[in-house]
């Protein structure tokens, strides 16, 4: 049974059933490792007994590793055998003995972890295996010994550190997950004694592995790059190499005998300054000192993959010109001028070439270029042409003043032949002229070839307008033509889309349909092509000519020499198919052919929009090099702003992006919108670059530098892509070619790494790009996902393993590494993530709750220049309200803990200092982002007395007060109320201020005397500045602020009705005064603000005191201030609003209701003026009963929020009916007087008003 099940999955994992009644022996020599190979130590064993006789059982049968993939069938069967055969051992374990003994049983076992092709075989593999040495078995060897002995004599070879020697095992190198997960659970935790027992040395094994990674050789990243050059796959095997070494390396350390330190001293900076953040160790060392070239090829990461960082931590048409940009950088000077456009067009060129960022911005360019003498203004649209017109002249003109030869003229520049040619006489005349682009007309041309025609069909002058023959001194009948003497190498087309309506004086752009050919025959249009023709008007048929598709250029040309009519589309040109033939196809003269007159399109630059503005972007063909050098050679790009993206060009797109005219657009059906729509393409092809396909072929140019390497973005092919060119013959000739290969391609790493092969950039300009790709490299290392993880966990370790406080030490480190990283890293970071900035807040608090040494440490950071540096950008200036708020939620943890720990406020204070003295003016400056400044504050006042004491001794409370109030009159606030309702914690921190205080000395009633209330001895003092805020000068001001933030603040301050309370409590000047402020921003805004402030009312009138009465009835009927201003009460205020503002007297009635409710000296006034109070109740019923309509039941309505006047009738204003109707009544049945002596509290009425008339003739005049 065991024997049938393990060659029913072992058959399954190959993906060849009908393997499992075949014999166990399938030796496959050809799977054996290359003979360069087989010397290297494999499996790392850390055993003397390992030698390279092992290697000759490399995966003995093989069946796995020949098979690249296998059917779901298949991996299902091979699974679920696995399944069965771990099942029948575990339930019956005297067969595991017998088990260890059958044939092939160790081949079978690695080659189903890590040779099957199914990811999913694999990891049931994994998964059963661990399954098995976890069961009890009376066997001598358990599962566990036994399986290890297996994976550490398996000679796979995962320990060649060489990129080019392990090409052939790819395959088993991305498929080694599992064994390296299953090895090192094996390996982990062994003690001693069991170390000895498998014959390993658990500290020889760190070693070897420590060795293999100082020697590891990574594949560098390619940043432009093609499936088929075989990079990416080596990319991953590397990475999941690395991983597995990883992952075993992290096993090892946990084995007995490990000493971690000694270890660390090595591993720690390896794996930090190679694997990880190699850019952050030259630029700690200063390596911007150092070449482009060699900072990115010496110190690119090893752990590029997201397995294996996981497993460590846990211009361009110019410049894509072949030999442009390497003439343009070669010319240095000894006295280079920044401000020249000539160096910044080599510094746009330079990081083209080898900047790691994604974009350039050219902005110093820009300030250097001028058009016509003038600026350039980039917010405007400029012509494209004249663009390039100017910037090929000026950089020529540079050069020729420098001696230098000219860059761009031996590229571009061809020579036009303007030809005067008499009928009458033989005479021609002839006069040249260069240029550098074609100027064809759309309008009226259909394709390029009949624009070419107009070019070149000139004008006759005849009659008065002969031209008059200088060697015949008589007027003769003359064609004057011009037409191309000498063609460029690269040909540039300017389509004339533009022009201008003079009668209307507006610019027009024609957005014609014209198109253009992929091979463009530019002989007929040659001075010497048009001779020929002449002297043979009739060779050639013009149908023949438009009939040509567009053709191979490399067979039309190499075999041929001619173009074949016939020829299908050009392989330049993806995804057309042989056979089918282009729908644009150029016009070639099949009879006369010249030398470097077949031009292949390799560029547009499209303007998309109108005549005034519009966008450019272009598409590109890549043509620098060759495939091996260039994985992208022949490839089309788009280059549009910042965004470069490769395309599949071909006939259907060309005709949609570039050459314009109507289209269909399909619209949503509308009956007036007829579908499809007619429209016109406003993008379309304004320029055209055209490359010489003759001087191309026959005298292939070679640039001045040669261009290898990561960073000059040219690209060798992989070595194992470099393979599959070569025809080898023999086993031994292969193996003999393939070492010779991995020499080679070791030889060229190396001299690269010593840079050998760089570009001849400008030193200047070469250090500033170092500078930057350094800088870059740094920051994507650590601006990571992957790396922020890390860093969390090494900060909780200690928390995780249960350390007490105790270990100040390691405490220390974690929170020195979590502030420095999350002030100085995360929270830089662009894209934050709210959840990660609450667990790293939400750790850095449990680290200074625990230990005392690191919330010192965190105090001191906090108090020096380093860590203060911190608070007013994170604090005030931040623009994220969440990044804010959970700063200011460290650092009032930091305050709470420091406390708890040493008792004491003393090392805190420089930090409030620094607080207190930012609000001068840099809180008014940022007073938007406030409210989490104060909240800091506030939350540290609550802490207790001695943080108030703290605060009020630094003069915390006048620079609070100051802030609030200015230095403006009281008639003029210094903050809007929009800018006011963020300052609830301010009021708070004031109020606070205030209730620690002792203000039993401030009372000043009679019954405050007669009780002689002694002072509350766990109050404070209260400083003069606080008195002066409640009793002196600033009484007014303040309290107008305070009563305004019930109105402006939406949510409750109780702190505020607290200390309003306690400051009035037996006290009737502050009482008057309150009284004053409070009912007369009640009479003023409006209705839907007036929620808290009522609440407000409530709870000053609830104080039990002396003063208790006088404050109600000042409340209900009003009164006269000292300084004979008369105040309205709530009865008043119903009388006065009920026209034109029923809603607020419907807020007076309803606050009524509730005060009488809670107050029994409301309810017992009331009672005195029983008809007042019928008045409005009758009032209110009346507006309930105004209209025939059912009550409001909108959801959401409600006379407390709206801000309009009008008057709701809704369910609540029902309720408050029903209430003032039952309280109404009880009055009435009621013959209580209650006597009140209002004269404690100034100048109050004593009497209401008297009405002539009854509540029900006052009713009668109320317009319903």
């Amino acid at each position: 049974m065991v024997s049938n099940l393990m060659r029913v999955s072992w058959a399954g994992a190959a993906g060849k059933l009908y393997l499992s009644s075949a014999t166990l022996t399938m030796r496959d020599p050809t799977l054996s490792p290359p003979e360069n190979c087989k010397s290297s130590r494999q499996s790392s064993t850390g055993s003397a007994h390992s030698s390279s006789s092992d290697s000759e059982g490399v995966l003995q049968c093989g069946v796995c590793v020949q098979q690249t993939t296998i059917s779901p069938t298949d991996s299902l069967i091979a699974s679920q055998a696995l399944h069965l055969l771990v099942a029948c051992l575990r339930f019956r374990p005297q067969l595991i003995d017998r088990w260890y003994g059958m044939v092939n049983v160790k081949d079978f076992i690695v080659e189903v972890l890590v040779g099957c092709s199914s990811q999913e075989v694999r990891e049931v593999t994994y998964q059963q295996f661990t399954n098995l040495i976890n069961m009890s078995t009376p066997s001598e060897v358990h599962p566990k010994q036994f399986l290890t002995q297996v994976l550490l004599k398996a000679p796979l070879p995962l320990w060649v550190p060489s990129t080019s020697a392990r090409g052939a095992t790819l395959k088993l190198l991305s498929q080694c997950t599992q064994y390296f997960s299953l090895r090192s659970k094996l390996l982990s935790g062994l003690c001693a004694k069991d170390q000895e027992f498998l014959g390993i040395s658990a500290h020889q094994m760190l070693e070897d592995e420590t060795g293999w990674l100082t020697n590891f050789t990574a594949t560098r990243e390619a940043a432009r790059e093609r499936p088929e050059s075989g990079i990416s796959s080596l990319r991953h095997a590397d990475n999941v190499l690395l991983a597995g070494h990883l992952t075993l390396i992290t096993a090892l350390l946990s084995c007995e005998g490990i000493n971690k330190e000694e270890t660390g001293a090595t591993l720690i900076p390896l794996l930090v300054f190679e694997y990880l953040f190699p850019a952050s160790k030259l630029v700690l060392e200063g390596g911007s000192e150092q070449d482009s070239l060699s900072a990115s090829r010496n110190y690119w990461a090893k752990c590029t993959g997201k397995e294996s960082r996981l497993a460590a931590y846990q211009l361009l048409h110019l410049f894509l010109v072949p030999g442009v940009p390497e003439d343009i950088l070669a010319v240095c000077s000894d006295d280079e001028n920044e401000e020249s456009l000539f160096y910044q067009l080599q510094t746009v060129f330079g990081h083209l070439m080898e900047s790691q960022l994604q974009y350039y911005v050219p902005d110093k360019f820009w300030k250097c270029f001028r058009m016509d003498g003038q600026p350039v203004n980039v917010r405007e649209q400029q012509d494209a042409f004249e663009f390039y017109t100017r910037l090929t002249e000026q950089i020529d003109d540079y050069l020729k003043s420098q001696r230098q030869e000219s860059v761009f003229a031996q590229r571009f520049e061809g020579v036009y032949s303007i030809q005067r040619i008499c009928q009458d006489c033989p005479h021609r005349y002839e006069r040249e002229e260069p240029f550098f682009a074609l100027n064809l007309t759309v309008t009226k041309c259909h394709d390029l070839q009949d624009s070419l025609d107009q070019f070149v069909k000139g004008e006759l002058l005849e009659g008065d307008n002969a031209y008059y023959c200088e060697k015949c001194s008589v007027k003769r009948t003359a064609l004057i033509r011009t037409c191309v003497k000498t063609l460029p190498p690269v040909l540039v087309i300017q389509l004339k889309r533009f022009g201008y309506d003079w009668e209307a004086s507006r610019a027009l752009k024609f957005d014609d349909y014209f198109k253009f050919p992929w091979v463009l025959d530019m002989s007929a249009y040659t001075a010497e092509g048009l001779a020929e023709q002449e002297e043979d008007p009739g060779g050639g048929s013009d149908s023949d000519q438009r009939a040509t598709p567009s053709p191979d250029p490399k067979d039309s040309l190499l075999s041929q020499k001619v173009v074949n009519t016939q020829a299908t589309c050009s392989p330049h040109t993806p995804g057309r198919k042989a056979g089918i033939t282009s729908q644009h196809a150029p016009r070639i003269n099949t009879r006369i052919r010249h030398k470097g007159a077949i031009y292949e399109l390799v560029g547009v630059i499209v303007h998309s929009g109108q005549a005034s503005a519009g966008h450019y972007y272009s598409y590109i063909k890549d043509r620098r090099g060759d495939p091996l050098t260039n994985p992208n050679k022949g490839q089309w790009f788009k280059f549009n702003d910042t965004s470069v993206e490769q395309v599949e060009m071909n006939d259907a797109l060309l005709e949609q992006e570039c050459f314009g005219g109507t289209y269909k657009a399909k619209v949503s059906y509308d009956s007036s919108n007829p579908l499809p729509e007619d429209r016109l393409r406003y993008w379309n092809g304004y320029m055209l670059v055209y490359d010489s396909m003759d001087d191309r072929l026959a005298t292939p140019k070679t640039p001045k530098t040669p261009k290898v390497g990561v960073m000059s973005r040219s690209f060798r092919a992989s070595t194992s892509s470099a393979r599959k060119s070569l025809s080898l013959g023999s086993g031994s000739s292969e193996r003999r070619a393939r070492t010779s290969l991995c020499e080679l391609s070791h030889l060229l790493q190396q001299g690269e790494k010593q840079g050998m092969f760089r570009e001849q950039i400008p030193p200047r300009i070469l250090s500033a790009i170092t500078h930057e790709n350094l800088t870059f490299l740094k920051n994507r290392d650590i601006f990571s996902h992957d790396y922020y993880y890390f860093v969390q966990q090494l900060c909780s370790a200690n928390l995780e393993n249960g350390q007490t406080s105790s270990n100040g030490a390691l405490f220390v480190q974690a929170i020195y590494l979590g502030m420095n990283f999350l002030l100085n890293t995360y929270l830089r970071t662009k894209d934050k993530e709210e959840s990660v900035i609450n667990q790293w807040v939400h750790l850095l608090n449990t680290v200074v709750q625990q230990s005392r040494e690191a919330c010192s440490w965190a105090v001191n950071y906090m108090s020096i220049e380093d860590g203060g540096a911190h608070i007013q950008p994170l604090l005030l200036e931040c623009s994220n309200k969440m990044i804010r708020g959970q700063f200011s939620n460290l650092l009032g943890s930091i305050f709470k803990a420091e406390y708890e720990h040493s008792q004491s406020v003393h090392s805190v204070q420089n930090i409030i200092k620094h607080l207190l003295s930012l609000l001068a003016s840099d809180v008014p400056a940022a007073v938007k982002n406030s409210y989490q400044y104060f909240s800091l504050l506030y939350c540290y006042c609550q802490q207790g007395n001695a943080q108030c004491q703290q605060i009020l001794n630094l003069g915390g409370f006048s620079s609070f007060l100051s802030f609030l109030l200015g230095a403006t009159d009281l008639d003029k606030r210094r903050w809007s109320s929009l800018q006011a309702q963020d300052f609830g914690p301010l009021h708070c921190i004031i109020s606070t201020l205030i209730t620690v205080c002792d203000m039993v000395p401030h009372q000043n009633t009679d019954s405050a005397v007669e009780k002689k209330i002694d002072s509350e001895t766990k109050k404070l003092m209260m400083p003069a500045e606080v008195a002066q805020a409640l009793y002196g000068g600033e009484q007014a001001r303040w309290l107008k602020e305070a009563v305004m933030a019930y109105k402006e603040i939406m949510s409750n301050i109780p702190q505020l009705t607290l200390a309003l309370t306690a400051a009035a409590t037996e006290n009737s000047s502050f009482t008057s005064a309150l009284l004053t402020a409070v009912m007369t921003e009640y009479a003023k805004p409006p209705s839907n603000v007036l929620k808290n402030l009522s609440q407000f009312i409530l709870e000053i009138l609830n104080v039990s005191d002396s003063l208790q009465p006088s404050r109600t009835t000042a409340v209900l009927e009003g009164f006269q201030t000292a300084d004979g201003e008369n105040i309205m009460g709530l009865l008043d205020m119903i009388g006065t609003n009920k026209d034109y503002d029923s809603r607020r007297a419907y807020q007076c009635i309803k606050l009524v209701v509730t005060l009488s409710a809670r107050c029994p000296l409301a309810r017992d006034h009331l009672t005195r003026t029983q008809a007042r109070w019928q008045w409005a109740v009758e009032w209110l019923r009346g507006k309930m009963d105004d209209h025939s309509a059912t009550l409001s039941t909108v959801t959401g309505m409600s006379n407390e929020d709206s801000n309009t006047k009008n008057f709701q009738r809704t369910t609540s204003a029902q309720l408050t009916l029903e209430e003032a109707t039952a309280l109404l009544s009880e009055l009435e049945s009621t013959e209580m007087e209650i006597e009140c002596d209002p004269t404690e509290l100034g100048d109050i009425k004593e009497s209401v008003s008297e009405h002539d008339t009854s509540p029900s003739q006052d009713l009668d005049a109320i317009d319903p």
